[in-house]
Parts: structure tokens; C-alpha cells; sequence
């Protein structure tokens, strides 16, 4: 996936301001971890077969999708969800 650092992680910065005010949990933690796993695999993210930061990943994901699952419930937008599932896709 080709991301934009600056403007991809300044968006899960807005994400997690928005899903804290709304009373969820912030996603901070799980991105960071998914960050990290990344820099640490770094000569991996090419490889396709690579599943080390599959559980980062996934723990991201699912910190956003309760988020936008409860956006989408409640019929309100936000600009990183669609139909209760998050638009701000893992590496």
C-alpha cells in the first residue's frame, strides 16, 4: 500500500481526537503498536508472505472498527469510516 506518512498518520491522529470525544476508546496504542512492528520488519514490507504484524494489525483494525461501528449506529459521518467499517487502511 502506498501511504503518505505525514497525511495518513495525521488522519489516525484526528481519527483517535474524534473517537475519544464521541466516548471510545483512542486507537493511540494499537497504531503504535502497529508502527512499531513495522519498524522493526522493515526490511519485510515488501515481502507478501511476511505475516509478523498481522496481530498489530489486527488489533488496529478492530480499535477502529468498534469506532466506526458505532458512528455508523448512531447514522453520523466521519471522514475515516464507511458503512461502519474504517477507511484508514493497515500497511
Amino acid at each position: 500500500m502506498d501511504v503518505d506518512c505525514p497525511e495518513y498518520c495525521a488522519d489516525v491522529e484526528k481519527f483517535n481526537e474524534r473517537a475519544v470525544a464521541a466516548g471510545q476508546q483512542s486507537c493511540d496504542a494499537s497504531f503504535q503498536k502497529h508502527l512499531d512492528c513495522w519498524e522493526s520488519n522493515s526490511k519485510s514490507i515488501c515481502d507478501a508472505e511476511f505475516a509478523g504484524c498481522a496481530e498489530a494489525q489486527t488489533e488496529f483494525v478492530d480499535c477502529m472498527t468498534a469506532y466506526c461501528a458505532a458512528v455508523f449506529e448512531a447514522g453520523k459521518f466521519d471522514p475515516n469510516c464507511l458503512k461502519g467499517e474504517p477507511l484508514l487502511a493497515p500497511f
